[in-house]
């Protein structure tokens, strides 16, 4: 029986010292169209897989309350979400909401679920430098306990990039970029790019053809 009951593709989580990331993010996830006949590995929910876009995306755009505990809203945004995209820098590190959202999210048993996107910083150095949360680091037991045994979190690295926007870091950023989606989407990363990378082609070799018969048709009305 296939699982109706996540209602985004993802719920990203972060500091807000890092929210232009967190935009940038949630954008690109939301115009983004999956390539034909890109079939989801993990994906249960039908009513996701026929939308062919990575739309919805939850991110909290307000400051989280300041009581000891997330809001209803927010809890069930991560009850009801794909996967759990964590931008992780020292600011992160820093954050009790980042940390609890992770906590949350792997105390729902979805561990597997969680992609870890790097933007600065350096991960399991437990310094200044430190990027990933203890949540993120660390096991958590279904009562939600933090436990002392390390794991190793799947990761994007969009380091070479100062800013969402540097277009020096473009191809890493849509390298990494496609690497996010493959893991929202479901399916393995080698697929999506391969077929991201054989779809800009037929779009170049279009682009080519139809600037090709413009200069035919004006060299005639010479």
């Amino acid at each position: 029986m296939q699982d109706n009951s996540n209602k985004y593709f993802a719920f990203i989580s972060y500091s807000h010292k890092d929210i232009e990331w967190a935009k940038w993010l949630s954008g690109k996830l939301e115009k983004y169209t999956v390539p034909r006949n890109v079939l989801p590995e993990t994906l249960k929910n039908e009513l996701l897989v026929s939308k062919k876009r990575l739309f919805p995306v939850f991110r909290d755009q307000d400051e989280l309350p300041t009581s000891a505990d997330l809001s209803n809203a927010i809890v069930e945004a991560l009850r009801t979400s794909n996967c759990l995209l964590v931008i992780c820098s020292p600011n992160a590190t820093q954050s009790q909401w980042v940390n609890e959202e992770i906590r949350q999210y792997k105390a729902m048993g979805r561990t597997s679920r969680i992609l870890a996107v790097l933007v600065s910083g350096e991960p399991n150095t437990d310094g200044e430098k430190e990027c990933f949360p203890p949540a993120l680091r660390y096991e958590v037991t279904a009562d939600g306990k933090i436990t002392d045994q390390r794991v190793e979190p799947l990761a994007a690295d969009l380091r070479a990039a100062t800013a969402p926007k540097d277009k020096k870091a473009h191809d890493t950023l849509d390298k990494e970029f496609l690497r996010i989606a493959a893991g929202v989407w479901g399916v393995g990363f080698d697929t999506l790019f391969q077929r991201e990378y054989r779809r800009r082609m037929r779009q170049l070799k279009q682009r080519v053809f139809i600037t090709a018969v413009s200069i035919i048709a004006l060299l005639r009305n010479l």
